[in-house]
């Protein structure tokens, strides 16, 4: 029961005298009545002292002994008769005033028999609600493996203990909601509490936050958020809401289960979408690079969910996502969202790329432009889209692999042949040749040889491909060619 349902029942007409601060709140662990001037040895810490202070001969060092007596006690609250003195003394305000101590006046007329009796009253109308909660949690569980939402078990709980609840990931995932609304300023400071948290349960936010299984992989971790303070929660309602807990940890062990499963299949449709196979039709594509891939992935999975048809696996070390349709912003701006949340707990930045919209045909091309726009990142958690870049490295990743393949082979074909056959290294010579901007003395020195036999391999290059490379243009094909293999 809370103090502040004792004080609103009509007929007591009891007043609160001292508010240290969310004094209605404060949950009161059970009722104590004592006229003793030292009670702390008979308090065991979350009472409410009632007292008609009789023991007092109204000298005010008493009432700060007993308020002092009764806070090193643990106490929560006091009432105090008026019957003794005709009012509670100021001095007894003030001394509750200085502990921090609720304290309230019971007018003479009311007994503390009947205050008791309202408590218990109270205390056994919430116990039998809370047990009735866990009666249809467990009864829920049962139909877990019919694929009953945790949502519908959480409504249970909610129903029995008026706090509201949401189960969240460490990156600020709903992942159920009854009873309790948050907006994504609140979910940044939750998960930001959440990544440096020593001890639970954690006051944050207005409510209170406890973790659903284990720690050990932080930016993984799921939380239970609850619409109330801690000291305003009672045991009951700890109680009923560790059931649930322990219902959302079987939910999650068998979501992780199915997960696996689907982390193969994503894996070979990416496969197919990297090497252009247009079966998963015209979309975006959302490349993200940076610690591990795996941990990666169901973030990112996480994060795109309330998006139909996303494909989401990991290739060459990249977790590349496919999402179909066409403007995809808001999407790609709460994936960094997400990942921003957890960046304390991952192995360095992370990097975004986003393409532009690509038809089936064009999803290899767009596969590489997200890469490169990938590459433009800097900071915990960057995000660049294709859009960004300029080069004729970027135009061409979105060229089909076929157009690619076919301006390699007439450009370079015969150069890349004549190396297979004769182990010579006509290409890296005319690779470093370009990059130094034409100089024979630089290239030389480069790759340890004489100046000669730069001049020799370049001259041979020019012959087997036909293209003169102190041409501008021959110069532009060749250096093409060469970023396109």
């Amino acid at each position: 029961m809370r103090l502040g349902e004792l004080i609103d029942i009509p007929e007591f007409r009891l007043r609160i005298l001292v508010d240290p601060g969310e004094a209605r709140a404060v949950e009161l662990g059970r009722v104590f009545t004592t006229d003793q001037p030292v009670p702390e040895r008979y308090l065991s810490g979350g009472e409410l002292v009632l007292t008609g202070l009789l023991f007092h001969s109204g000298d005010a060092a008493e009432s700060e002994r007993f308020v002092r007596s009764v806070a090193a006690g643990g106490a929560v609250a006091i009432g105090a008769g008026m019957d003794h003195f005709g009012a509670v003394p100021d001095h007894f305000v003030d001394a509750c005033s200085r502990a921090g101590m609720a304290l309230f006046a019971v007018p003479a007329d009311v007994s503390f028999g009947d205050l008791t009796h309202a408590f218990i009253h109270a205390a056994q109308r919430q116990a039998e609600q809370v047990h009735a909660a866990l009666d249809r949690s467990r009864k829920l569980l049962a139909a877990l493996a019919e694929g009953r939402a945790l949502d519908e078990i959480a409504a249970s709980v909610v129903a029995a203990t008026g706090i509201g609840c949401q189960l969240l990931t460490a990156a600020g995932k709903r992942v159920a909601a009854v009873g309790l609304a948050t907006t994504d300023a609140q979910l940044d400071e939750i998960a930001a509490a959440a990544q440096s948290a020593r001890s639970f349960p954690l006051a944050v936010s207005g409510g209170t936050l406890v973790p659903v299984g284990s720690r050990r992989t932080l930016a993984t971790a799921w939380y239970l958020f609850l619409g109330a303070a801690p000291a305003a929660i009672p045991r009951d309602a700890w109680d009923a809401y560790d059931e649930f807990i322990a219902i959302t940890s079987l939910v999650r062990a068998r979501e992780s289960d199915v997960a696996r499963l689907a982390d193969a299949d994503g894996d070979a449709a990416v496969a197919a979408l990297v090497a252009g196979d247009g079966r998963l039709g015209a979309g975006t594509v959302v490349v993200v690079r940076g610690g591990d891939p795996r941990l990666l992935r169901g973030l990112v999975r996480d994060a795109l969910v309330a998006l139909a048809g996303v494909t989401v696996g990991v290739d060459e070390g990249d977790v590349i996502a496919h999402l179909p349709g066409g403007a995809v912003g808001s999407a790609c701006d709460e994936l960094r969202r997400h990942l921003l949340r957890v960046a304390p707990a991952l192995d360095g930045p992370v990097r975004i790329g986003v393409s532009d919209p690509s038809p089936a045909e064009g999803v290899g091309g767009a596969v590489r432009a997200a890469r490169l726009a990938a590459d433009l990142g800097d900071g915990p958690v960057s995000l660049h889209t294709a859009a960004e870049l300029s080069s004729a490295r970027a135009l061409f990743a979105y060229v089909p692999d076929r157009v690619r393949e076919d301006f390699v082979a007439r450009v370079l074909g015969p150069l890349i042949d004549h190396d297979e056959r004769s182990g010579s290294d006509l290409l890296a010579t005319l690779r470093v040749f370009l990059a130094t901007g034409g100089s024979w003395v630089r290239t030389a020195d480069e790759l340890h040889l004489h100046p000669n036999s730069v001049r020799y391999r370049i001259a041979k290059a020019a012959e087997l491909t036909g293209r003169d490379v102190s041409d501008n243009r021959a110069r532009v094909d060749v250096s093409l060619a060469l970023e396109l293999l």
